[in-house]
């Protein structure tokens, strides 16, 4: 059972000491042509030769492994500047299976036999690409040569195809707003001095057994009563209760006893490269950079016989441990390289960009270190899909009512400020359920993940009104408004900078005066300007009300499809108070649409009352205003909340519970794990990553294909992410894990939405 995976958020690559020099040379002269196309996880078949080429000394017993490269050239002048025994190149990728070669003479040959090739496999997670393929005599560095740097030899180029099924094109979904790039730079330049201060290095490369003994040592000082009492455990004995025992300890933020029971994996199973892999990057965290760079060359001369989980290329995993190491130690070229190197052999990994960002930063490229900071906050490498509307309700704003003509301003009027009162109580309303349901979220005591992905949901909700298309309908609203005040103050205005037109109210007062001058009538004025200003008044208001009505229009239009969006992603917010918080937002903006269209009635209403003697003709019948009591068309907006339940046991004592909303790790706890909780994160590591899977099945309940799993991420102030992967196989039975009612086969549970609108 291989179900740990253990990443670190800043990451690396470096290199072992250089070989002792020795007599013999072992070379791989030839190598056979692959297929020309194969299958990721399918099996092919090689044959190749080595031979002494010596002129004196036998070479002891090795092993030839195969490799596919990319640039075969490159690969060749890696290995020569190599310090690792056996040499590498970053971006080869090794492939399962080798061949023994028995003790060769100077001179002496040794190839396949023709009825017996060596099948190899490609590794999960391989990429779908052309590669060349490699062999390399001794290369797991069991013999000291002469010459270390011209073990390989390359073969024609094979092109790997996807893993059959629809499995590929299952992808993360990742939700996250992101910042500014100026604001991402800001917080950078904050955080440089404690990223870029590197952990004091003395002494050259650590071997393996000094890199353990060092652990051993900081762990019975930091902890010994822990040490202690896991010696004393059932895990003590068992590689497979170990690992658990490590991803539990993770979980509950105890590097050191995670640290303490891979150790003691590795001890068990000497020979599974996974174990030193993951024991480097806790030992990272610790603030041992130094050992995880010992324990990283170690693995390189080591295979793993299980899948590595969740189909995640093992030697991606490989290169984020060394970048983060590398980080850790202030060799920042070579953390770059490395996750640069990981991140383009498995780019479902954000871990390698995270540590990529950080080097760039600390190499003062701060464009750079902005642009991998971004790119790190997604597991998906696209821009999230689009939500499904299909779930939202449209809110139509509600009724506006208008004044059919001038004479009935007075009445409509009162019926505004009428209107006027009644959103301003509705607020009042609006603001105390508010503060109650915030009351609820704060008072619940839920995770750091929790909190922080309910806090991500509602910012997604925010910004589902952040389209190209509602932000233009939005700005044709605003001149719409701005040409209905135009047009009233067309007629009404009596500013200075007002353009003088003939049917303006100035205008008609100034030739009233005009006309009136010398006249004996008492009621000269008044006669003349009502003659100008009543029909005018009249034919002018029908154009206010086209106006007016087009706005109304506009705004609910607007209205509905902003509200169906917000709503649709409202509907995977599993969580009641945070649910109806959303939808009390939705209610609260369709208040200030509202508001904000009917205040251009209150304002041409009040200019038209204050010259109503002027400007209004008494009305043969008293005009009709809204009923008080007519309420708003349309219901308030709901819709369906989808919730799932996932339950996944991390061993006996410990499992793993997801919903839509609630994210919880819980352990009912080995008293070493507690024992080891004084050994804190380092501030650089500051960041781990644990993905849980399974080739063929989970706990013996759900059953899937290769990439079924799940990944936590665990910081020094809590969860910080997590997600779940199922396969298109998988079926679920009775049990420890539950999965429904939704039929998604890939969540990812921070800052997505679950149920379809992703």
């Amino acid at each position: 059972m291989k179900q740990l995976a253990a990443l670190a958020a800043l990451s690396t690559l470096a290199l072992a000491a250089p070989a002792d020099a020795a007599k013999p040379n072992l070379k791989a002269t030839d190598v056979s042509a692959p297929p020309k196309t194969v299958a990721e996880y399918s099996e092919f078949k090689v044959r190749d030769t080595v031979k002494n080429v010596a002129k004196k000394k036998r070479a002891g017993a090795s092993t030839v492994r195969y490799y596919l490269s990319t640039d075969a050239g490159r690969s060749l002048r890696e290995r020569e500047q190599s310090k690792t025994n056996p040499r590498t190149a970053v971006s080869d990728i090794l492939l399962e299976g080798g061949r023994g070669v028995p003790a060769l003479d100077p001179g002496e040959k040794s190839a396949t036999k023709k009825k017996k090739p060596v099948k190899v496999r490609v590794p999960l997670g391989t990429l779908a690409r052309e590669y060349f393929l490699l062999a390399c005599a001794d290369d797991r560095g069991d013999v000291k040569e002469s010459k270390e740097a011209d073990n390989c030899v390359v073969s024609k180029k094979v092109a790997v195809t996807p893993l059959p099924g629809p499995l590929q094109t299952v992808t993360f979904n990742d939700w996250l707003l992101d910042e500014p790039d100026a604001e991402e730079a800001e917080n950078l330049a904050i955080y440089k001095p404690l990223a870029c201060s590197p952990t004091p290095a003395t002494g050259g490369a650590l071997t393996l057994k000094r890199a353990l003994a060092n652990i051993d040592a900081f762990l019975k000082a930091k902890a010994p009563q822990g040490v202690q009492q896991f010696a004393q455990s059932p895990a003590y004995d068992d590689a497979n209760k170990a690992e658990t025992a490590a991803a539990t300890a993770v979980l509950s933020e105890s590097p050191g006893a995670a640290l303490a029971a891979l150790t003691r994996a590795h001890r068990l199973e000497p020979k599974e490269a996974s174990h030193l892999v993951n024991t480097a990057t806790l030992a990272t965290a610790v603030g041992m950079p130094r050992e995880a760079l010992a324990l990283l060359d170690a693995s390189l001369r080591l295979d793993d016989k299980v899948p590595s989980s969740w189909g995640i290329n093992r030697q991606a995993i490989q290169l984020t441990n060394r970048a983060h190491a590398l980080a850790a130690l202030g060799r920042f070229g070579e953390a770059e390289t490395a996750s640069e190197a990981a991140a383009a052999m498995e780019p479902s990994l954000t871990e390698p960009t995270a540590t990529g960002s950080i080097a760039a930063l600390c190499q003062n490229n701060m464009p750079k270190a902005v642009l991998k900071r971004k790119k790190a906050r997604r597991r998906t490498p696209h821009p999230p899909r689009p939500i499904d509307e299909s779930v939202g309700v449209e809110q139509p704003l509600r009724k506006l009512h208008l004044p059919g003509f001038p004479s009935q301003a007075e009445s409509f009027q009162q019926y505004y400020d009428l209107q006027q009162q009644r959103l301003a109580s509705d607020l009042d309303g609006q603001i105390e359920r508010q503060n109650q349901l915030e009351a609820a979220l704060r008072a619940k005591k839920v995770s750091r993940l929790t909190e922080r992905q309910g806090n991500r949901l509602m910012s997604a909700f925010y910004a589902a009104s952040d389209t190209p298309k509602l932000e233009a309908a939005w700005a044709a609203i605003g001149k719409q408004a701005d040409e209905l005040e135009r047009y009233r103050k067309r007629f009404f205005c009596r500013d200075a900078d007002c353009e003088p037109e003939n049917h303006y109210y100035t205008q008609f007062s100034e030739e009233a005066s005009d006309v009136c001058e010398g006249d004996p009538r008492t009621n000269c004025f008044e006669i003349e300007l009502n003659a100008r200003c009543r029909p005018a008044l009249k034919s002018y208001h029908q154009g206010w009300l086209t106006r007016m009505e087009k706005q109304w229009t506009m705004m609910n239009a607007y209205h509905r499809a902003v509200s169906k969006r917000m709503s649709a992603a409202a509907a995977n917010i599993g969580d009641p108070h945070r649910h109806a918080l959303a939808l009390l937002q939705i209610e609260m903006m369709e208040g200030d649409h509202y508001a904000w269209t009917m205040q251009e009635g209150g304002f041409w209403t009040h200019d038209i009352a204050v010259r109503g003697d002027h400007c209004v003709e008494i009305p043969e019948d008293p005009a009709i205003a809204p009923e008080d009591g007519e309420a708003a068309e349309g219901d308030p907006c709901t819709s369906k909340v989808k919730p799932f339940n996932v339950v996944l046991p991390l061993g006996p004592n410990a499992a793993l519970k997801f919903s839509c909303e609630q994210i919880q790790f819980t352990a009912n706890g080995e008293g070493w794990i507690r024992a080891f909780s004084e050994i804190s994160y380092d501030y650089r590591a500051g960041k781990l990553t644990v993905f849980a899977g399974s080739q063929a099945e989970i706990g013996a309940i759900v059953k899937g294909d290769f990439k079924s799993g799940l990944y936590v991420t665990v910081t020094n102030q809590g969860f910080e992410d997590a997600g779940w992967r199922v396969g298109p196989g998988y079926t679920v039975g009775a049990g420890p894990a539950e999965y429904n009612p939704s039929d998604m086969v890939d969540i990812s549970f921070v800052g997505i939405f679950s149920g379809g609108a992703q």
